[in-house]
Order: structure tokens, then sequence, then C-alpha cells
């Protein structure tokens, strides 16, 4: 996975997100299981379902939640973007980086899969941190207003959401 890493600074995406997509990558970003090294009296359940160990792994990927929020995401973009682990996102992740630069489409699609990161990420925190409620909607309503914001900004391209979820490129 050492090269794999390499390619994501070459990815259209802001830094900030590449940064977290790196160290999601080195297992370092600090779920509950990771700050139970220093604070093993703090609980560990999961911010989302609170029924499993707040794992990368768990919390990006196989919490229910996320589960279902990747499961409608891809649905939306068109292509599978379902994954119960750091080598099948990789795997994704590197297909897409690997289709080149020509089609809008493909440009599109290389952003989803940071776009849902990050969403989860900042739900998540939002939850933990500020003590708010969050729902399914909320990380939907999330990610859209990001893959639009960079859709525009990053692609060059508009992002037109469809009736049914699913959405458009205009070039």
């Amino acid at each position: 996975m050492a090269t794999c890493t390499s390619k994501i600074w070459k990815w259209r995406v802001p830094c900030k997100i590449k940064l977290f997509i790196w160290l999601v990558l080195q297992g370092r970003i600090l779920t509950k299981m990771y700050r139970a090294k220093w604070r093993p009296e703090e609980p560990t359940e999961c911010t989302f379902c609170g029924n499993e160990p707040e794992s990368i792994e768990h919390l990006l990927f196989n919490c229910t939640t996320s589960a279902c929020f990747w499961e409608r995401l891809g649905e939306a973009a068109g292509f599978r973007c379902a994954f119960h682990d750091m080598e099948e996102l990789w795997q994704l992740m590197d297909a897409l980086l690997n289709q080149g630069e020509k089609c809008t489409q493909g440009r599109f699609r290389r952003i989803v899969i940071p776009a849902g990161l990050w969403t989860i990420w900042r739900v998540r925190n939002a939850m933990l941190f500020k003590g708010q409620m969050v729902y399914a909607e909320n990380l939907w309503d999330d990610v859209l207003r990001l893959l639009k914001d960079w859709g525009q900004f990053l692609v060059g391209a508009r992002v037109v959401w469809e009736p049914g979820g699913s959405f458009r490129i205009d070039a």
C-alpha cells in the first residue's frame, strides 16, 4: 500500500482531504479505539451506532450507518461504492485514479470516495464534540453539498441532482 499512498497527493481534492485520506490509510485517525490507548477509561462504542468499538474500519465502512450511506452514494454515483476494509477501499480508489483525466464523469467519480470519507468523519466529529444529533439524512445532505462544491471547482462541471437521488454531470 506504500506505493498507493503516494498517488493520493496527485488527486484533485483539497489538501486537508488528501492528508485525511493518507491518515486513514496509515491507520492514524483518532477514532475512539485509537484514543483508548491514551485514555482507557473513555467509552469506545461507535458514535453512530453505539454497538461496536469505533475502529477505523467500523466507523468508515462497517457501521450500519456508514454501510447504508456508502450503498446509497454508490447507487447515486453509478458505481459500486461499498467496501469492508482499507484494502477494498484502496483497490477502488486506485482503479478510479488509473482511469485517466479525459472524461468528466471519471474525474467526478474520483471525488465521490474522498467526499464520502470526509463527510462521515465531519458528521461523526459534530456528534462527538458538539453534541449534535445526526441522522442518515444529515450524512446525505452533507455529502451532496460537498460534491456540488467540489464538482464545480475541482472537476469543472456542474452537478445536477435528479429525482430519486441520482445525479448527472453537466460539463
